[in-house]
């Protein structure tokens, strides 16, 4: 167990970069609100990411 259970709220669809950044690298993050996420360095140093609807585009 590495920080509780998985569910819906606290899922974050990552590209492959970013996951092994999250996985290898030591960053942190969590979720703000549904488009909102805090990330965390390493060294504590925090950055803000927003997505914005606009940029969540469906193909179909």
């Amino acid at each position: 167990n590495q920080g509780g259970k998985t569910t819906s709220s606290n899922l974050a669809p990552l590209c492959r970069y970013h996951h092994r950044v999250k996985t290898f690298g030591g960053w942190t993050y969590h979720r703000t609100s549904r488009t909102g996420f805090l990330w965390t360095t390493p060294k504590g140093k925090t950055h803000p990411v927003v997505f914005d609807d606009h940029r969540r585009r469906r193909t179909r």
